[in-house]
């Protein structure tokens, strides 16, 4: 499966990222509900977690939790965050928040 099909949920992953502080503060998030909804869109967590860590965001992992916290320089990493929202329409950044709601992030 290729990278384009992973946009979606790193583009939510993303945005609930920055709602919850990030990349001022590690943001953490619920490990097994993470792994649930990429395999409910027949995604690999795994393999997002390897897009996101290209685009500066690391991870650590405890048993009940996934801690995301910046890889390099901040300030490039919300730059390119930003860019990726701000090239999203009205439409499209409502039908994402939607979707955070009925994947329970919201």
């Amino acid at each position: 499966m290729d990278e384009q099909a992973y946009e979606p949920l790193i583009t939510n992953v993303l945005r609930i990222l920055t709602k919850n502080g990030y990349p001022a503060k590690r943001v953490a998030l619920p490990l097994d509900r993470m792994y649930e909804v990429a395999y409910e869109k027949g995604l690999n967590f795994n393999k997002a977690l390897e897009i996101l860590k290209a685009k500066g965001i690391d991870h650590e992992k405890t048993t009940e939790k996934i801690i995301f916290f910046p890889d390099g320089d901040m300030a490039d990493m919300m730059a390119k965050a930003q860019e990726m929202l701000a090239k999203m329409s009205d439409g499209e950044k409502a039908e994402l928040m939607q979707k955070a709601k009925e994947m329970g992030f919201l």
